[in-house]
């Protein structure tokens, strides 16, 4: 069996990009490691958790996670009302 030689960089690597779930829910705790990460492009799924469909996009976000790890940040915020503000 052969194995791949770990270096410091490999590791940093590897420690990045699994430090989060592949669909990671977006709270105020979980927004610095995003944001704070390696990865530059973000997909953020707005979803109100409680109509019946919402499940299910999440479900589609999780199936399509595998292709997308370590090159897109895939995002769920929930919440019936998003508020926005323009600066």
């Amino acid at each position: 069996m052969k194995f791949d030689v770990v270096t410091k960089d490999s590791l940093r690597s590897f420690v990045s990009k699994h430090r989060l779930p592949m669909v990671v829910e977006f709270t105020q705790e979980s927004a610095q490691k995003i944001f704070s990460g390696d990865l530059k492009v973000h997909l953020i799924l707005f979803v109100n958790k409680t109509k019946p469909d919402a499940q299910v996009l999440i479900k589609m976000l999780q199936d399509a996670a595998p292709k997308y790890h370590g090159k897109v940040s895939l995002c769920v915020i929930s919440g019936q009302i998003v508020h926005w503000t323009l600066w």
